[in-house]
């Protein structure tokens, strides 16, 4: 210090001006960290929110690939529900059909057993003759069925003739 009392003051190493910009530079030097942290930070976040655009970007196109499926799949969807109603629809009236072949069937093979109760043979067998063509309609499982049913009454009336009962 007694060295530094020769000098000017603002050569004086402990002098408060040299003081106060010693505490500037400090603080220069902490700020400039700072801001070289700040900086640093920015360009971090920088690149985080252009990764994130990208991936905002990727998400889009995901979501109007999805809509474009949805809207597909809907369209499908739709179209499957009208060719399941028009089936419902054919089915429906299929079964009628079905229906009204079986009546006739069965009315046939009932004419054919009131015919052979009453002694009429030969129109038995055509009623169960106009029954088994009735039948050819139906599907095989049915037609199968009436099949087995005509053949069971024809062996019937079969049987009742060779015993005595035909006229």
């Amino acid at each position: 210090m007694n060295e530094e009392a020769k000098q000017p003051k603002s050569q004086r190493s402990y002098n408060y001006y040299t003081h106060q910009l010693m505490l500037i530079n400090q603080e220069s030097e902490k700020e400039q960290r700072r801001c070289n942290k700040l900086r640093d930070e920015k360009q971090r976040y920088s690149r985080e929110v252009n990764q994130l655009l990208v991936e905002k970007s990727e998400l889009m196109m995901k979501k109007e690939d999805l809509e474009q499926e949805t809207i597909t799949i809907e369209k499908k969807n739709a179209e499957l529900e009208a060719k399941h109603d028009s089936l419902l629809a054919s089915m429906s009236e299929l079964h009628e059909q079905a229906i009204r072949v079986i009546e006739r069937v069965f009315k046939s093979l009932l004419l054919s057993l009131y015919a052979s109760d009453k002694g009429m043979p030969r129109k038995s067998s055509e009623y169960l003759n106009q029954a088994f063509k009735q039948s050819e309609p139906l599907p095989s499982v049915f037609k199968l069925a009436m099949t087995r049913l005509i053949g069971e009454i024809k062996a019937k009336f079969t049987k009742q003739g060779t015993n005595g009962k035909e006229c």
